[in-house]
């Protein structure tokens, strides 16, 4: 436990501070050891769980904590005084009114903090996320419902996976058996009790597009997602059915008249999206040199 921070520490030690000595030597001798170690210590962790603070990692109240925390303190304050007394034979505040009554203070008002200390959650622990937050979060969720920027259309998402956009990340939270029947091109299975953490490594990056048979769960996920910190994330409009009544229906099928170019496209998406199975693996290379991963047939 110190006093420094890194800035000041660099500061204390080219003013000839063993104790700023000592702490950068621990910054940077913990950072590799745990950069060392890190291989081991990392299935602990839950991914990316957004601001988390020590009364909760530990499991006690913020008063709990800041009081523990505060007598720590005071004992460091004395500590400091007591060990220079017996250097140098006396201290200036050893035993002084002053830090009598400035101990005094600080303990007493810690203790204060349990009396208007708020309430705890049912679990029995603080909540991660601020009063302001929490409206924040809600606020955005419904301006993103407003602006309609919170899912992506069944056109678009075929577009750009034709095209070849890399930046989409497309997730089935259906079932594996239902992902294994049939499932959109360059999409991947995860359930969607697992999503906070498989999804930690494409958070800000890129979008995510999230589809099951209809949209109430894929929404429902998109919201969660969106609490967590995950800004990129959308669900598709009308799900894997809207998907394939909109853009892999025959255009010969369709109830009402579709004009030549339309055609054109809605076929362009069925080679694309319904082209022949292949073993895993296996790449067929088209024109102008274009490498393309066939995916499964409905």
């Amino acid at each position: 436990m110190s006093g420094w921070c890194p800035g000041t520490g660099a500061v204390g030690l080219a003013s000839g501070k063993i104790d700023a000595l000592v702490f950068l030597l621990g910054a940077v001798g913990g950072s590799m050891l745990y950069n060392e170690l890190y291989p081991i210590l990392g299935p602990i962790f839950a991914g990316d769980r957004g601001v988390v603070f020590a009364y909760d990692s530990l499991g006690v109240s913020e008063a709990s904590f800041a009081f523990f925390f505060t007598v720590i303190a005071v004992g460091c304050f004395w500590g400091a005084e007591s060990i220079e007394k017996k250097r140098r034979g006396k201290a200036q505040l050893w035993g002084s009114p002053f830090l009598k009554a400035f101990s005094a203070i600080l303990i007493v008002g810690a203790f204060g903090l349990f009396a208007v200390a708020g309430p705890r959650s049912v679990t029995g622990q603080a909540s991660l996320v601020s009063p302001v937050s929490t409206t924040a979060n809600e606020t955005g969720l419904l301006e993103g419902l407003q602006t309609g920027s919170d899912h992506m259309g069944s056109r678009e998402l075929a577009d750009r996976l034709l095209a070849g956009d890399k930046s989409i990340k497309l997730v089935d939270i259906r079932t594996p058996k239902e992902f294994g029947q049939f499932h959109i091109r360059s999409a991947v299975n995860i359930p969607v009790e697992d999503l906070p953490g498989a999804l930690v490594p494409y958070k800000h990056q890129g979008l995510i597009v999230l589809y099951s048979n209809g949209m109430t769960h894929p929404a429902q996920a998109r919201d969660s997602l969106f609490r967590m910190g995950f800004d990129n994330v959308y669900f598709l409009t009308d799900g894997l059915e809207g998907f394939l009544n909109t853009c892999l229906k025959p255009a010969s099928l369709r109830a009402a008249p579709v004009s030549p170019e339309m055609t054109s496209k809605i076929n362009a998406w069925r080679a694309f999206f319904l082209a022949p199975e292949m073993p895993a693996g296996d790449l067929a290379t088209g024109a102008g040199g274009m490498t393309t991963v066939f995916s499964e047939n409905p």
